[in-house]
């Protein structure tokens, strides 16, 4: 029996229907009233992330998410949250902005266009990233990417 959807309500609890009110401290306790404890909202906690679009000839490279993260082995862009701490380059073109939330994170990626950079990964044409998990917030980056418009090299 779920007592919470039939007896227990949070705003008017059925005590004298209940089959374990004998056994209830709340009720016991007189405390009936407090329970549950009503819980403020979640602390929002901001996040930027620079993402870099790494294009040579018609390929664009993509990097697995790490294990000891949300979303372990999906795909992503380069960035500087799983990734190296780079700096960004001077040569660094803007394509653009994406925000993304995940429960309490609000996040603003910041996508850059460079020049191939010293990163692992895998190269894949723009019809290969269909076959890859890639995460929500990158598929959003992945429309500003026109890879005849945006071409960079070694």
């Amino acid at each position: 029996m779920e007592l919470g959807a039939t007896v227990c309500h949070p705003r008017q609890p059925d005590c004298g229907n209940c089959p374990v009110a004998r056994s209830c401290v709340a009720r016991r306790q007189q405390t009936v009233d407090l329970i549950p404890a009503k819980v403020g909202p979640p602390k929002l906690i901001k996040k930027e992330i620079e993402v870099y679009v790494v294009i040579r000839n018609t390929r664009i490279l993509l990097q697995q998410r790490p294990e000891d993260f949300p979303n372990a082995g999906f795909w992503e862009l380069p960035n500087n949250e799983t990734g190296p701490k780079k700096q960004l380059p001077k040569c660094a073109r803007p394509l653009g902005s994406a925000n993304h939330n995940i429960t309490k994170y609000r996040i603003t990626l910041k996508a850059y266009a460079i020049k191939s950079a010293k990163f692992e990964g895998r190269w894949c044409t723009f019809s290969d990233l269909s076959k890859y998990p890639v995460t929500s917030a990158h598929r959003k980056i992945l429309k500003y990417v026109d890879l005849p418009a945006r071409q960079t090299t070694e």
